[in-house]
């Protein structure tokens, strides 16, 4: 993992290094060892916006085991309000001004990191729908995005 002194500007602080991505493609080491070795939730989205990976830190802080993350889109995941309409996650008059989709998004584009961006998330509770702020941070890792949870 990297050290902070080893972080930059465009980098997330503890996020995948060099060893670590040479370890998972030519060691084979699973993605799901590597990414529990971060401190904080991790996520990985493929580039049609499914999570393939999470940490065991991103299953305590959503809430969620594995099973009901693998495979899902983020705002399924997240538990995004928007998600439930017609079209699901991605395919609403909202998530066009999703920042957390942007955010990946962007990632996904251009390669970009993004570190610190903050979020305004409505999502689904068992009291109903509750607006919070997240902040996250994206590291492109190969076709895919790391997405990391920094506050919640």
């Amino acid at each position: 993992m990297k050290e902070d002194s080893d972080a930059t500007d465009n980098s997330i602080s503890h996020g995948l290094c060099d060893k670590c991505l040479f370890d998972m493609e030519y060691k084979r080491i699973p993605i799901q060892d590597v990414l529990n070795e971060i401190d904080g939730p991790v996520l990985m989205e493929n580039s049609d916006g499914r999570i393939f990976a999470a940490n065991n830190a991103a299953q305590g802080a959503l809430a969620k085991d594995i099973s009901e993350i693998m495979g899902q889109l983020k705002g399924d995941v997240f538990e995004c309000v928007y998600a439930d309409l017609p079209g699901g996650c991605g395919c609403t008059e909202h998530c066009s001004a999703c920042t957390i989709r942007q955010t990946v998004q962007l990632t996904h584009e251009t390669g970009q990191n993004q570190s610190g961006i903050k979020a305004y998330h409505y999502h689904n509770t068992p009291q109903g729908p509750e607006h919070y702020w997240i902040t996250i941070s994206t590291e492109k890792i190969g076709d895919s995005v790391l997405l990391r949870i920094d506050d919640m």
